[in-house]
């Protein structure tokens, strides 16, 4: 069975993601692409562009000092949609994050043009409350 083409695009950004390929991740989103994570903690918001895109991917190896990992358990995709069911970890001072998580794609035109990321949302703002780094000024 042939994988549909929106999960295929999914599973792009995925390994590219992984593998640290910004090229081949800008090549899968939109240039208007817009990412939601809901919360209250230092992540919490929506993000605009791809530059917007890149500045929440930034903050978030930042705040868990490079140990965010995202392992893909199922990808699904239809017309227009697309959804990963991933396993989320990162450790920092301590704490632990693990969980699952989705990340659910809409699909315009070949790119994602938005993104919605959703875990458990008291484990991640307990998580990320604690990860803020301070600075001077």
């Amino acid at each position: 069975m042939t994988e549909h083409p929106s999960a295929t695009l999914a599973r792009t950004l995925s390994e590219a993601l992984a593998n640290q390929d910004m090229d081949a991740v800008a090549s899968c989103l939109a240039d208007d692409v817009v990412l939601h994570f809901a919360g209250s903690n230092p992540l919490a918001g929506d993000y605009d562009g791809r530059e917007g895109f890149f500045g929440f991917m930034g903050r978030a190896f930042e705040l868990t000092r490079g140990t965010l990992r995202l392992e893909p358990v199922a990808i699904m995709g239809t017309d227009g949609w697309a959804c990963e069911w991933e396993r989320v970890t990162a450790s920092v001072d301590g704490r632990h994050l693990d969980q699952q998580s989705a990340a659910v794609y809409r699909i315009d035109d070949g790119r994602i043009r938005e993104i919605w990321l959703r875990g458990d949302p008291d484990a991640t703002d307990a998580f990320f409350a604690g990860t803020a780094v301070q600075t001077n000024g």
